[in-house]
């Protein structure tokens, strides 16, 4: 989830040149009714600062919920010791790295 439309159509992008299926929505509303109508994606990847619904009330939303709580999560934010309260798998900072991006999403991808 990324409300910068460029920011989420690079990263999109960038894991479907290697590989990945990836697709993102503007904020944490779009995500919980796209997350209930397709396949449950390996991880998401998720900005904080959103509209409508931010990272964090998207967060909790999917720990209550049986079928998402289990997936990992990737914070991509400006704020990272923030982030750190939420218990996530991996915090990355924006301007986000894309080696650094890739390298946890091929960890985690792994492990799942």
């Amino acid at each position: 989830m990324e409300d910068d439309k460029e920011l989420g159509s690079a990263v999109c992008q960038l894991l479907n040149e290697f590989g990945y299926r990836a697709s993102f929505t503007v904020d944490g509303v779009a995500a919980l009714e796209q997350l209930n109508t397709i396949h449950l994606p390996d991880l998401i990847i998720l900005d904080l600062m959103m509209p409508r619904m931010d990272g964090w009330k998207f967060r909790d939303e999917q720990l209550r919920d049986p079928r998402l709580n289990d997936i990992p999560v990737v914070v991509l934010s400006a704020v990272g010791e923030i982030a750190e309260s939420i218990n996530v798998t991996c915090i990355l900072p924006k301007p986000v790295d894309p080696a650094a991006l890739l390298n946890a999403v091929e960890q985690i991808c792994r492990r799942t």
